[in-house]
């Protein structure tokens, strides 16, 4: 842990192929525009995957996280509690706590189908069912049926998101991606219209 603090500025963070350093420079106008608005001095802020007080879905990268705030947190920053969870499960977190709660970005499913195969072996398959001709009715049922599992996992991951928050404060999803057949050179996500209806139709009950 002791090299990760030494050289986690400059290195690639996450698989975005780019630095800390660089993430951070490009990500600070958007998040000091937005966020001090909300925010008042011993407020509390929850990150859902990854943050001073949070759950990180990843093992190693929540004893990371915790390792940066212990040993570089930011001035005048308090480290809360960062552990391992599941962010459509945040059971272990009490409801009306937080005074902002945000991720920065939600992890896709990778396999909604469960074919169980290798990333290019699943890739080359969802790849074909988004290429299923119209009148192709098993193609279009399974690109539906995964494009079903996609929206209900992000809606549930907000869902309690927007539980642990206090009643009228901000949750903020900071990046997400689209629908895999919109994009196939991404991991796959959901559309601006299902944030939309998901809203107005109350489905997940943010």
């Amino acid at each position: 842990m002791t090299e990760f603090l030494e050289t986690f500025r400059e290195a690639d963070y996450d698989d975005w192929g780019r630095s800390y350093e660089t993430v951070k420079d490009g990500m600070f106008h958007w998040k000091s525009s937005r966020y001090p608005d909300y925010l008042k001095d011993g407020d509390s802020i929850f990150e859902s995957a990854l943050g001073s007080v949070g759950n990180e879905y990843v093992e190693v990268s929540a004893a990371k996280a915790d390792a940066v705030m212990s040993n570089v947190a930011p001035a005048h920053g308090q480290k809360g509690v960062i552990c391992p969870g599941d962010s459509a499960n945040l059971y272990f977190v009490p409801s009306d706590a937080f005074d902002l709660v945000f991720t920065g970005y939600i992890s896709p499913v990778l396999d909604p189908l469960h074919f169980g195969k290798s990333t290019n072996e699943n890739y080359d398959r969802y790849t074909m069912i988004c290429k299923s001709e119209d009148d192709d009715w098993k193609g279009k049922k399974l690109n539906q049926m995964a494009q079903d599992a996609q929206d209900d996992w992000y809606g549930r991951w907000i869902a309690e998101m927007a539980r642990i928050a206090k009643p009228g404060v901000p949750v903020i999803v900071e990046q997400v991606s689209p629908p895999y057949c919109n994009a196939e050179f991404d991991w796959g996500g959901v559309s601006q219209d299902w944030f939309r209806d998901s809203a107005v139709n109350n489905t997940y009950n943010w």
